[in-house]
């Protein structure tokens, strides 16, 4: 399905507030660790295979699947955001479309300057 956010990160407000160092560091390591996934393949799938309980064959099969999908950046696609926006109304959780920029933000995302 194009355009669909799969991965997200969550903390709390009171967690944002309290440790803001920890959740930029939290962030940046996690970014580093899909970029090592992306260059060593055969690492990641040696790695994770027993944690999978699968033939190597089928978590290479998964690493090709999933990886794409992992950001590396941290940066929601617009579209994406637009598609989870009007998801709200059409599961009737929400009454009408949120404001998308008060749900998450990118200012403990690595290379942000503020």
């Amino acid at each position: 399905m194009p355009h669909f956010i799969v991965h997200v990160t969550f903390a709390t407000n009171k967690l944002i507030a309290q440790h803001p160092d920890e959740v930029r560091g939290f962030n940046a390591g996690w970014f580093e660790a899909v970029r090592w996934m992306r260059s060593h393949e055969d690492e990641t799938v040696k790695i994770v295979t027993p944690i999978m309980q699968k033939s190597p064959e089928i978590v290479a099969k998964t690493y090709d699947a999933v990886m794409p999908e992992f950001s590396d950046t941290g940066k929601f696609d617009p579209e994406a955001l637009t598609v989870l926006q009007r998801s709200f109304v059409e599961m009737k959780t929400l009454p009408a479309k949120p404001d998308m920029s008060k749900l998450y933000t990118e200012k403990f995302l690595p290379g942000h300057t503020s």
